[in-house]
């Protein structure tokens, strides 16, 4: 969301943030792990946003950006995503924040103030 020249970001970002290789641009199909079937807030708020302390090993940036995955099933084979359940496929516009692909199935996505998950279109599966 750009206002009187600011791009005004769903979440306070530390500094530099998002990166300047981050760029606005559309998925048509990438999926956000949720803690329940719903795209109730907090969905998709970050760690930092959840007052989650900021590991000595991540970067701040990243730890304020909500997390994507472009397949879903890789993370399932991950131990700290083995009991989670639901997952969110979505379609994320251009114009609804800035994002960075940052490894082979991981996206760093930073919304902008006015997205509205539940605007998309998105389907809501069980994992």
């Amino acid at each position: 969301m750009i206002e009187g020249g600011l791009t005004i970001f769903a979440e306070d970002l530390p500094a530099q943030c998002p990166p300047t290789d981050a760029k606005d641009v559309e998925w048509i199909e990438v999926y956000r792990l949720l803690d329940g079937p719903s795209l109730a807030p907090p969905a998709f708020a970050s760690h930092a946003a959840k007052g989650k302390p900021c590991r000595p090993d991540v970067d701040p940036c990243r730890w304020a950006s909500c997390s994507l995955v472009l397949d879903v099933k890789p993370m399932k084979k991950l131990p700290k995503f083995k009991k989670c359940k639901w997952a969110v496929r979505i379609s994320i516009p251009e114009g609804a924040g800035k994002s960075k692909k940052t490894s082979g199935n991981h996206i760093d996505f930073w919304p902008y103030a006015d997205f509205v998950p539940a605007a998309t279109s998105h389907t809501i599966v069980s994992i």
